[in-house]
């Protein structure tokens, strides 16, 4: 069985509705599962409720530890606090890939929308890769083994745009990017897809257009990091046309 490890529980301030009424943060259900559980639980200053009673039933239940991280090597690591703006608290999905293969690579899907025809953009920061610095956004996944995607690569200043079909990796187009790419500065890389037609923007320069008409079906979208590359996504958009 996997060990389950958090950090320690944090939660906002304020007031939410509820079926019974106005109720202050942190929630009665979510103070009577952590507290039935023995959790500590501390209060930032964020105006919002930031752990809710389905979260609180979570952490009960699964986590064997809670406390900062000790010996641990990371793997596939999402975290961020979605679409909200909140001026103390991180709002950034940063991803690693698991000390593998160079050529592995890790997806982080957005779950709640299909999308055939529209436009993905998102602020990427490539932080560090010993052997890999390469990050991008996925769009029409189908399943682990059929999407498309499209990449940065800080340690080639590159971009390209791929098809990943039954597993085998195909380049649709690929193209030098005629500035450096910083390690260390925030990009805007842009993709739009309509029907087999395909456009690449990086910080709003067109670079590549191809077309191909293999993976037709609506899918998800999301991002995407090759080999051990630490990335940052941020402003993660989807238009949908269809």
């Amino acid at each position: 069985k996997p060990r389950v490890l958090a950090s320690q529980p944090v939660d906002g301030t304020g007031w939410i509705d509820c079926a019974h009424g106005r109720f202050p943060v942190p929630a009665p259900a979510t103070l009577e599962i952590l507290t039935a559980r023995g959790v500590a639980l501390t209060q930032c200053e964020e105006p919002h409720e930031l752990i809710t009673p389905t979260g609180a039933a979570l952490l009960a239940e699964l986590v064997e530890e809670f406390g900062p991280m000790k010996n641990c090597t990371p793997a596939r690591i999402g975290f961020g606090l979605g679409s909200r703006d909140n001026p103390s608290r991180p709002n950034v999905l940063a991803q690693e890939t698991p000390l593998r293969g160079h050529r592995d690579s890790s997806v982080a899907l957005f779950d709640k929308s299909y999308c055939k025809d529209g436009e993905i953009s998102v602020d990427l920061k490539i932080v560090s890769g010993k052997f890999e610095q390469t990050a991008g956004v996925v769009w029409r996944f189908q399943d682990s083994g059929n999407y498309y995607f499209a990449v940065a690569s800080a340690d080639r200043d590159s971009v390209g745009i791929f098809k990943k079909q039954d597993q085998r990796i195909s380049v649709l187009g690929h193209a030098s990017v005629p500035h450096r790419i910083d390690d260390h500065e925030w990009n805007l890389l842009k993709v739009r897809f309509r029907g087999p037609k395909v456009m690449l923007f990086f910080g709003h320069r067109k670079l590549i257009e191809t077309e191909d008409s293999t993976l037709q079906k609506p899918g998800k979208s999301g991002v995407w990091t090759r080999g051990d590359t630490v990335a940052y996504f941020d402003n993660f958009r989807i238009d949908k046309k269809n």
